[in-house]
């Protein structure tokens, strides 16, 4: 895991070439977590064009401060250890995440309320690399554009305790953020409601950036 924290001492990032084992790991952690879904049917996989590793290590500060405050928590619950996570996030706005951290980025119409949404399959991740479903792309106003360039994140993401619902349902998140709350995230399930299985928190050190993806969808005809 150490190749995947390293962190310099000013926020930079640092292109990737294709026989380094991180580019590696990284394109096929993407293929490898292609799933065929309604909105996804069309995907069969992806054109990469560069990957950056993100150098910061004041966002990497704040999420090992943040790592320690979930630490104590499961401590007093006789745990050992904080689960942490290599997820995607897509969205138009990832080279500005990658260069500031998520900050306030939030999504504000999110289905488990304003949090920053996180995904293990990279196909899901990638329907919001161009802003989800209200969204398609604004030259060809498709969801299923392969000519422009599309960005996606992997991050590493402090999960600690995990509330899980195989419902959506709006009014969780204050389960996870109210004063006292005994969870640090929130799992929405694979089931007949979530096609997909998700992450969300709703504190934004809990996520670092770790590599920056930009990448052409390939999509059948």
């Amino acid at each position: 895991m150490s190749s995947f924290l390293r962190h310099g001492t000013e926020s930079h990032l640092e292109e990737l070439i294709s026989s380094e084992s991180d580019y590696q790991y990284v394109e096929r952690h993407m293929r490898e977590t292609m799933s065929n879904t309604p909105r996804n049917y069309k995907l069969t996989g992806y054109s990469i064009r560069k990957i950056y590793r993100i150098n910061n290590a004041e966002n990497w500060k704040k999420y090992v401060g943040r790592k320690k405050e979930i630490a104590a928590d499961v401590v007093d619950e006789n745990k050992t250890f904080v689960k942490e996570m290599r997820l995607f996030h897509g969205s138009p706005h990832a080279d500005t995440i990658a260069r500031e951290g998520f900050r306030k980025v939030k999504a504000k119409d999110g289905l488990f309320g304003e949090g920053i949404y996180f995904a293990e399959e990279s196909s899901k991740s990638n329907y919001y690399a161009l802003g989800g479903s209200a969204n398609p792309c604004p030259v060809h106003k498709t969801h299923f554009c392969g000519k422009c360039e599309r960005k996606m994140l992997l991050c590493i993401v402090a999960l600690g305790n995990q509330l899980k619902t195989q419902e959506y349902n709006s009014n969780l998140a204050t389960r996870v953020t109210k004063k006292g709350a005994k969870y640090h995230a929130l799992k929405g399930e694979q089931s007949k409601h979530i096609k997909n299985t998700e992450y969300i928190i709703y504190n934004e050190k809990q996520a670092y950036p770790q590599f920056l993806i930009l990448y052409h969808a390939l999509y059948s005809s």
